[in-house]
Order: C-alpha cells, then sequence, then structure tokens
C-alpha cells in the first residue's frame, strides 16, 4: 500500500487524509486525488484480474 493511501487503513482516518492534503497544498503541490476503487470492483473481469495479479504475486494466500 502506498503510504498517500487513507482508505481502509490501520490507524488512519479521512482527517489523517485531510491533514496530509493539506501538507501537500503548503508544499506547493497543486492536485489531490479522491479515489473510490469500491464499484471499480463491483465490475471488474476477476478472472482477469486475476490471471494479471498472478503474473506480479506468485504467493496464494496474498491472492
Amino acid at each position: 500500500m502506498s503510504e498517500s493511501s487513507y482508505g481502509f487503513r490501520p490507524n488512519r482516518s479521512a482527517h489523517d487524509a485531510l491533514r496530509s492534503a493539506s501538507t501537500y497544498a503548503q508544499e506547493g503541490r497543486s492536485i489531490v486525488v479522491d479515489l473510490d476503487l469500491e464499484k471499480f470492483f463491483d465490475k471488474v473481469n476477476h478472472d482477469v484480474l486475476m490471471a494479471r495479479l498472478k503474473r506480479k504475486i506468485s504467493d496464494k494466500p496474498t491472492l
């Protein structure tokens, strides 16, 4: 997981995400992306997804 990820992460909240976004803005960054992947996984072809993941991940419990 990316250190910039906050959704469904232990010990991280929406408030933490907002604080990070504010810090990034103060550092001069001008783009913040808010992305909800939930619907993606409802529509993705799971057979194709798993086949592609298997190319990179050999650990079956992780898959």
